[in-house]
């Protein structure tokens, strides 16, 4: 995927603890190298001036003694995202050109550039005009009036958005067209739950409104996220007039704590379905204890990683929930709708992208030895 040429410059940023890299000035995110200057004593963070230093001294105190830098003194001019000691050169290779984009992004988002800031209405409708994300974007495009429709030209606004319908888009395909079959509620309340770091933001939760689109009339999409960052939230969406007139309501829930938590205060409450969005470093996501939860609601799984694991996936289920065989998924492949927006990974420092392989299961428990001991976890529990 090419990059989009933006040039970096000085910009004054408000949420400048959005991100953090090393080698541009932290407050201001200046990438003019001869005008940095480096904490002297951690020589970790930087700063293009001694009142962007001291604006930021406070909070970095806390942790400059924490910081230890291994002679990494040589920094790649072009994306200001890797390092090297003096005896390793940048002739190697290294995804250059994606982690400038990588870079660019991250200053657009810390200084809130957005023009907008929920995702507009007429394009959150899942229908035949796209394919996959690319052509998505490109339909996003076209409908924006813009010149250029190729993934060269994007704005860093279509990575953006890339990024917040990855989710939605994902379980949209999985329903309508890999026609996962799912029982509709009696009551019409379709609870889908996720398992994620933190809690979406207003961007994020308004990208959602495209799975309530799909959905039968009258149905009430409440989609409750769980996650050792997140926040306790409860919001009450705006629809748009299709929806008010079809009587579909949104509902978003956000709660502080890791899954099989939750399962143990709310389990009475089975959701639909369970998206599980997953970066191979965060462990806790699919921990022991959280594949006994999921065992216990008994309802399909949707799991998105960034690269394929379906091997040792597969094998971790098998011996936390102790099958006696091989447990089988029911979709196993690249997913079309994974982000477009790349991230840094933070261990390799290459490049990734959210929810490139797609994994889903009708449920897991199945031929298992253990449910009857896992049921226990919800019993006596009071509903929301």
């Amino acid at each position: 995927m090419a990059q989009q040429n933006v040039t970096l410059k000085c910009i004054p940023v408000i949420n400048y603890n959005y991100f953090f890299n090393p080698n541009i000035c932290h407050v201001c995110k200046c990438t003019v190298q001869r005008t940095l200057k480096t904490c002297i004593l951690c020589d970790m963070i930087a700063y293009c001036s001694e009142e962007h230093r001291v604006l930021h001294r406070r909070q970095h105190e806390t942790i400059c003694h924490a910081i230890i830098k291994d002679n990494l003194i040589g920094t790649c001019g072009e994306c200001k995202s890797i390092n090297r000691c003096p005896e390793h050169s940048f002739t190697g290779s290294h995804e250059c050109t994606m982690l400038r984009l990588c870079l660019q992004l991250d200053i657009f988002c810390a200084a809130g550039n957005a023009s907008i800031s929920t995702i507009p209405k007429e394009y959150l409708d899942f229908n035949s005009d796209f394919n996959d994300m690319q052509s998505f974007i490109e339909r996003f495009c076209e409908m924006q009036n813009y010149n250029a429709v190729t993934v060269t030209s994007w704005m860093p606004l279509h990575y953006i958005i890339s990024e917040k319908l990855s989710g939605p888009m994902t379980l949209c395909n999985v329903l309508v067209r890999e026609r996962l079959l799912i029982e509709q509620p009696i009551n019409h309340v379709f609870e889908i739950h996720i398992i994620a770091e933190s809690t979406m933001d207003a961007f994020s939760l308004s990208a959602w409104e495209m799975v309530l689109h799909v959905l039968s009339p009258s149905t009430r999409l409440v989609i409750v996220t769980t996650g050792k960052k997140a926040s306790q939230n409860w919001i009450e969406f705006q629809v748009c007039e299709q929806c008010k007139q079809s009587r579909k309501t949104l509902c978003y829930k956000s709660h502080p704590m890791l899954y099989d938590k939750h399962t143990s205060w709310y389990g009475k409450i089975r959701p639909m379905i369970i998206l599980v969005f997953h970066d191979e470093y965060e462990d806790d996501l699919i921990s022991v204890e959280t594949l006994r939860s999921l065992q216990v609601m008994g309802c399909p799984i949707i799991l998105t990683t960034k690269s394929n694991i379906s091997m040792e996936f597969t094998t971790k289920i098998e011996q936390a929930l102790s099958f006696d065989k091989p447990f089988p998924y029911r979709i196993c492949k690249v997913n079309k709708f994974s982000s477009s927006r790349p991230q840094r990974d933070i261990r390799s420092g290459s490049v990734f992208f959210s929810n490139t392989h797609l994994f889903v299961y009708d449920d897991l428990n199945t031929l298992s030895n253990t449910a009857q001991v896992c049921s226990s976890v919800i019993s006596n529990v009071e509903k929301y």
